[in-house]
């Protein structure tokens, strides 16, 4: 593991603290452990949102585009496609 030396404002030290001492973190290297690996979730949501509206955009110039009716039909249809294989994992593990 690579040591790491960085400051921090008092306000961030007193949130690490805050944390600490409320018990949901054991000390500072766990909390701050635990903000970087929201912070890498967050940034790979991101690139995915980046790369659907790349996407999207692509698709509008080449014309492959639906209308606002079709759209949210299909949407529904694929939520409700994702919604059905969640329940029935679900039901099949219980």
């Amino acid at each position: 593991m690579t040591k790491i030396s960085i400051n921090l404002s008092a306000a961030e030290e007193g949130l690490i603290g805050e944390l600490v001492a409320s018990g949901r973190f054991r000390d500072a290297q766990e909390a701050i452990h635990s903000g970087l690996t929201l912070l890498r979730d967050q940034q790979a949501g991101l690139a995915d949102v980046q790369l659907g509206l790349r996407e999207g955009l692509t698709e509008i110039a080449a014309g492959q585009t639906l209308n606002g009716a079709e759209a949210i039909r299909q949407a529904f249809e694929e939520a409700l496609e994702a919604f059905s294989g969640t329940t029935e994992r679900i039901c099949r593990s219980g």
